[in-house]
């Protein structure tokens, strides 16, 4: 007789979304304002994208301007995806995830780790275009101080980008760069984030960029 899953499938799903989101690393950097509209695998969310528009001098008048048409463009986000990795409960499983809140079996947090890559690898893979440079082609940036950072800060600036909201994704190399600088780690610089660089190796948020780190971060081929 196989197994009925009813009583302990919430408790399964609610320690499994605790681990998915420990591993899940872009899913909460990008643009998730959408995720409302999304229903089921095959359809399509139109995303608007407003047309730039451009101040003009008054012109005082007995007759009330027309306002010049608009034709707004959008993108378009197809859900494509749905996959899955399975795992097996034996019965001791079963009965400890019901008895023991603090248990859940290795094998699954295995099944979740490769969703969780699965998902950052298929928003890496959506990367397509590049709509600034700054740095080195082929150097692993923070070699030597934080120029880099400062120049793509100064090139968002340029472009109009919002300040808030800033992100800096890592692969694990230009981490263990950046940690290696003064300008990273020193106290003066770190504020009440210095104990977790230390400590933790997090290099939290530094000139207006909340840092993160990814092994699934693209090299861009030109």
């Amino acid at each position: 007789m196989a197994n009925v899953l009813t009583e302990v499938f919430p408790k399964i799903l609610a320690r499994g979304l605790i681990t998915l989101r420990e591993m899940v690393i872009m899913p909460t950097l990008v643009n998730n304002d959408y995720s409302a509209e999304a229903a089921q695998k095959g359809d399509v969310i139109n995303i608007p994208v407003p047309v730039a528009q451009t101040a003009s001098a008054v012109t005082p008048s007995n007759t009330p301007p027309t306002p010049a048409s608009k034709t707004p463009g959008n993108i378009q986000i197809n859900l494509d995806n749905w996959e899955h990795s399975d795992f097996h409960l034996t019965d001791k499983e079963l009965t400890k995830i019901d008895k023991d809140r603090h248990f859940f079996p290795m094998q699954a947090t295995e099944a979740i780790r490769a969703l969780a890559n699965s998902v950052n690898q298929d928003i890496m893979d959506d990367y397509k275009e590049v709509y600034g440079v700054v740095g080195a082609a082929g150097t692993t940036p923070f070699g030597s101080s934080t120029a880099e950072l400062l120049a793509a800060r100064k090139l968002l600036l340029e472009q109009l980008c919002p300040k808030s909201e800033r992100r800096l994704v890592l692969d694990f190399t230009a981490e263990e760069a950046a940690l290696a600088l003064d300008s990273f780690v020193r106290y003066d610089a770190g504020g009440a984030s210095h104990q977790n660089r230390l400590r933790e190796g997090e290099i939290g948020r530094v000139l207006g960029f909340d840092v993160f780190t990814d092994d699934h971060v693209p090299t861009h081929t030109a």
